[in-house]
């Protein structure tokens, strides 16, 4: 039998203060709480304590940046789609290099034919 121990540190913030990472976190990623779980791939030394203001503006910066992530993927999808749209024509690529086939060409099957179309 084997038997694992872990430890958990929780981490709370003095009153009216918030607990954010340390260092350089893309503001997306960035983390603000009132109380954090800290196990055995983490440290306190990890963490700061910020002023309810620091957590509002990050708070604000955070959902400005998922906003223009999100504007921006909708704009991409958009524009792949609409790419897409005019790229079809009838089933092929507009900037296609094959020739258009006039109607009622036929794929020549035959022995001599090989599988080429027929002329």
């Amino acid at each position: 039998m084997t038997q694992e121990s872990f430890t958990t540190v929780i981490l709370q913030p003095g009153e009216g203060k918030f607990l954010t990472q340390k260092g350089e976190v893309d503001i997306i990623d960035r983390i603000i709480a009132t109380r954090v779980a800290v196990g055995g791939n983490d440290s306190a030394e990890n963490w700061m304590e910020i002023s309810a203001e620091d957590a509002l503006a990050f708070k604000n910066e955070r959902e400005e940046a998922m906003k223009a992530f999100h504007e921006e993927r909708a704009q991409t999808f958009a524009l792949r789609e609409e790419k897409l749209d005019s790229a079809y024509i009838e089933g092929r690529p507009e900037d296609s290099d094959a020739p258009e086939s006039p109607e009622g060409d036929q794929l020549d099957v035959s022995e001599e034919g090989g599988g080429h179309e027929a002329s």
